[in-house]
This record gives structure tokens, C-alpha cells and sequence, in this order.
């Protein structure tokens, strides 16, 4: 828990946001529910910016969207950063931002994220994700919790061998406990997609709050922007988080929530000066 009090008042102008276990709660208690109201009311009506930032695939944020009510985001970054939504226009559908694909298409041109995947499948332990969890820029994985970060570096040999333009990024899925491992073009994640976004749109990282829960959200989190980890995270992310930033010398930039997923990142948002009606 984070009882520092902010260094200053910050003029927040963007909440860039995991979906789940963070901005969507892990249970539908209706003080999570409230919270989501809140926060969505606030940045539709300020017009502050919202924008999902997740490991989902863009149809399963819309499925979700539609089921839990969420409020409309101004944009939304999926596959762990390697696509990124607009809005058409004044309608609730959204758009691939073209610019974006291309510019990772030029990243990994010299070796195909196809022809990485063969030779990953071989690996023991490792069992490939459903095809609509796949995507352009994406190679994603099922293994065991506890195998995680064994798994994790035997993908980063097999890269380093190949000289392949890929990373490595490993979580753990909050609803089961699996290991879940994204095999992206080199450098690219969460943080590397909302810097990308940032400059186009012209938004400081100090006018941002990255709020997230897990371990693919870390990189995102000790960026550079205000950072809030919510209460449910586990111990192993809090203190990876904690120690990156305090390295980093922006331990200040860090607040971890006493609650937990959505009223986490309505804390967050609170104590970084972000204030709500009644």
C-alpha cells in the first residue's frame, strides 16, 4: 500500500486502463459496479480521455463491453499492444488504426512472426492459444502457472538462436492461475504501443495514469506515467513494480490501491488528483 502523499497536483487528461482484474473487476460486487459508473461518467463527461489497454483480441473487448456495461473508450490498444482501435466517427464502432499495423509490420519484416511459430511449437509445456487469440503481431501460449517463467526462457534461447525480432512477455491469468505467454515483435507491449499513441495524439506521459494488475502490465506501469497497481495484484508484481520505479528514481509516480480491481483504479485516480462528484 502507497500512503505517500502525491508530490503535487497533476493535470490528469488520460486513463489508459487493463481490462481484466483492473478496470473490470474479477466478481460483480456492486461497490466495483459503482466504481465503473464513476469513472465512466467522469471521463465521458470532462471530456478526458479513456483508452482499454489489454491482452484481449478486439472481439472479445467488444463482447465484454457489451456484457458488463463499460463506458465507450476514446481508444482501445488490444494484443498486449500490438493493435490499436479508433472510433468511426460519432458511432459506437470502431476501426484498426492502419498506421499502427504497418509501422510493426516494418519491425518484424526480416523474419515473420510465421516462421517463429513451428519452431516454438515444439516446445514441451507450451500449448498454442485459440486461433482468435493469434494475431498479426501476436504468438500467444497456454502453460502451467507454476512453469512460467521456465517456459518464458526457453522461448527467449530459441529467439536469441534465430536472431528473431521478438520478446517475450509472461502473466498469469487472473480467473484461473494459467501461464499465459505473448511472443511480440521486439520491444513492443503495452507501454511501447500507449508511447506510440501519445506522440500521435500529442498527450504528455504525465498527464496519464496507467492503472494494471499483472505482469504483462508492468512494462506500462514504471513507463513513465502516473502509475496506479491495484490492490488485488499479487506480491510478486507490487514488488517488481515497486523496485523498477525505485530504480528509475519515480517511486513517486507508483500509488497501490488498498482496493481491489475497479475501486482500485477509482483510488488511484483520486490520489493522483482526479476528483469525482458525489
Amino acid at each position: 500500500m502507497s500512503t505517500r502523499n502525491p508530490p503535487r497536483q497533476y493535470a490528469v487528461s488520460v486513463l489508459a486502463t487493463d481490462l481484466d482484474g483492473t478496470f473490470l473487476p474479477l466478481n460483480h460486487a456492486q461497490v466495483h459496479c459503482v466504481a465503473m459508473r464513476r469513472l465512466g461518467e467522469h471521463f465521458t463527461q470532462t471530456g478526458r480521455s479513456l483508452v482499454f489497454v489489454t491482452g484481449r483480441h478486439y472481439a472479445s473487448v467488444r463482447t465484454v463491453m457489451r456484457e458488463t456495461d463499460t463506458p465507450s473508450p476514446t481508444w482501445i490498444i488490444c494484443d498486449v499492444g500490438t493493435s490499436l482501435y479508433q472510433p468511426v466517427g460519432q458511432s459506437v464502432a470502431y476501426e484498426e488504426v492502419m498506421n499502427y499495423r504497418d509501422h510493426l509490420d516494418t519491425l518484424t519484416a526480416s523474419f515473420p512472426l510465421a516462421r517463429l511459430g513451428p519452431l516454438l511449437g515444439k516446445l514441451s509445456g507450451l500449448r498454442f492459444q485459440e486461433p482468435e487469440k493469434q494475431g498479426r503481431h501476436k504468438l500467444s501460449f497456454y502453460t502451467e502457472g507454476a512453469e512460467l517463467e521456465d517456459r518464458v526462457n526457453a522461448i527467449n534461447t530459441i529467439i536469441a538462436q534465430e536472431d528473431a525480432p521478438f520478446s517475450v512477455v509472461g502473466s498469469v491469468d487472473p480467473f484461473n492461475g494459467d501461464g499465459l505467454i505473448d511472443v511480440l515483435p521486439r520491444n513492443v507491449d503495452k507501454a511501447y504501443a500507449l508511447r506510440w499513441l501519445s506522440q500521435k495524439e500529442g498527450f504528455f506521459q504525465e498527464a496519464m495514469i496507467f492503472a494494471g494488475d499483472s505482469g504483462n502490465d508492468l512494462a506500462a506501469l514504471t513507463d513513465g506515467s502516473l502509475a496506479v497497481l491495484v490492490g488485488n495484484a499479487s506480491d510478486s508484481v507490487k514488488n517488481q513494480a515497486r523496485s523498477r520505479m525505485d530504480e528509475s528514481g519515480r517511486s513517486d509516480l507508483l500509488y497501490i490501491s488498498r482496493a481491489a480491481s475497479t475501486s482500485g483504479v477509482l483510488e488511484g485516480c483520486a490520489y493522483f488528483g482526479v476528483t469525482f462528484d458525489s
